[in-house]
């Protein structure tokens, strides 16, 4: 009788810079694995769902899609989400940078169950005082058999949790008539809401973009060119604009798993709300 094959181990391995990802192949292909590549969040994700890697060898400075520029926070962020959604999953977080190991540390101390180990780059497999990459992969994976054999933790979901899609919120930016002035009134699924007046000209300018593709309804990601904001062409300014209107004002009254929002588009500068917005009061705003 033929002897069976044994099934290659697959690694994914996310990282943005391929000189990197070429050091990181190397030492996948000495080990007999195979691999796949992605060289953002989004394209990481997909695989991830797709491919149901063996283990995954994660830079944390990454950009969310390929027009973004990387930042720490999408990395930590899908990091989170595979320590979440994928627990029995290993992640040999690869970082050449002490600010990103900090933010991976942190991740693994908040959970719970976390299959997580951490590499400095630029690797240096014969230093016996630095972890080394093939070891740690050896490591997590030999983690894993063990917990397969003993039992897994009480409580422990193999598969992520499935839920029920989130409907997508609804900004009113109505404009009520007052006997000497006209004044603002935002909701958020019919809860008033507040925001600073350069927010509400903000999402009126998404309101009327909106209002003219009623029919479609992809409408809530249809992006706007961050100029058209009329906030000073100073790029730190308008950053801090959009990321209070985002984190401080939109998600702390949207739903939990409501989808992300006032998210980069696919033009530098561009951002699409992520939410339905409309002007109920039917006014025309200059």
């Amino acid at each position: 009788m033929g002897q069976v094959s044994k099934r290659k181990l697959v690694s994914l391995i996310v990282d943005d810079l391929k000189a990197s990802r070429q050091d990181m192949i190397l030492h996948v292909e000495a080990l007999g694995h195979v691999y796949i590549e992605a060289t953002c969040v989004q394209e990481g994700r997909k695989l991830l769902a797709e491919k149901t890697p063996d283990y995954v060898l994660l830079d944390l400075q990454l950009p969310m899609n390929p027009n973004t520029v990387d930042k720490i926070e999408f990395g930590k962020s899908f990091l989170s989400e595979i320590v979440r959604e994928h627990p029995l999953t290993p992640v040999v977080v690869v970082t050449g940078h002490g600010i990103s190991l900090s933010h991976a540390m942190d991740v693994v101390h908040r959970s719970d169950f976390a299959l997580v180990t951490f590499v400095p780059k630029p690797f240096k497999d014969d230093d016996p005082n630095v972890p080394n990459l093939t070891d740690s992969i050896k490591m997590v994976l030999d983690k894993v058999e063990r917990l397969k054999q003993d039992g897994l933790p009480s409580g422990l979901k193999t598969k992520p949790e499935e839920h029920a899609p989130c409907e997508i919120a609804v900004i009113d930016v109505r404009i009520l008539e007052k006997p000497n002035h006209q004044q603002v009134v935002c909701t958020v699924n019919g809860k008033r809401t507040f925001f600073s007046p350069k927010e509400q000209q903000i999402l009126a300018v998404y309101a009327r973009l909106q209002e003219k593709h009623g029919s479609n309804p992809q409408r809530h990601m249809l992006e706007v060119d961050s100029e058209d904001f009329d906030i000073s062409d100073d790029f730190d300014n308008r950053h801090t604009v959009l990321c209070r209107l985002r984190n401080k004002r939109l998600k702390p009254v949207l739903p939990e798993r409501h989808p992300p929002v006032l998210t980069p588009g696919s033009v530098k500068g561009h951002y699409a709300l992520g939410c339905y917005c409309v002007d109920s009061s039917g006014s025309k705003r200059k």
